[in-house]
């Protein structure tokens, strides 16, 4: 899926299920972190990196540094812990929909196949996003 579509279903789901802007907002760079960090470039071809796009690795890539910054600001390891993990699964659920897969323990896992850039897909996760955060706020 897109960025945009990473960043509005992570802030959704996590404000609504913590509470916590903080944990929203630091959701939401952890999404650019692991798509930043997580694409290589081969033969004119983006290609993901099991280093952010494994299920088991990246526990240790994207949630434990992104835990550790994001509990100084909200003041709970637990509720941190919790976002940031919420984080990086929803992120990984919504690559694994797509034609490029994710990994796990290094080995790539198929998905349903859905094109990253296919208009409802994307439109579809970006509404409830949407809907998601105004829950939250009310």
């Amino acid at each position: 899926m897109r960025l945009l579509t990473h960043i509005m279903f992570a802030m959704g789901l996590v404000l609504y299920t913590t509470g916590s802007a903080y944990a929203a907002v630091f959701a939401v760079l952890a999404q650019v972190i692991i798509d930043v960090l997580g694409h290589t470039h081969s033969h004119g071809y983006v290609r993901r990196s099991w280093v952010t796009h494994d299920a088991i690795l990246s526990l240790l890539t994207v949630v434990l540094p992104m835990t550790l910054l994001t509990t100084y600001y909200v003041g709970n390891l637990l509720l941190s812990t919790y976002a940031m993990t919420l984080a990086l699964y929803s992120h990984l659920f919504l690559d694994w929909l797509t034609e490029g897969c994710i990994f796990i323990m290094r080995k790539r896992v198929g998905g349903l196949g859905i094109p990253y850039n296919q208009p409802v897909a994307n439109t579809l996760f970006i509404l409830l996003g949407i809907l998601l955060l105004f829950m939250a706020i009310h």
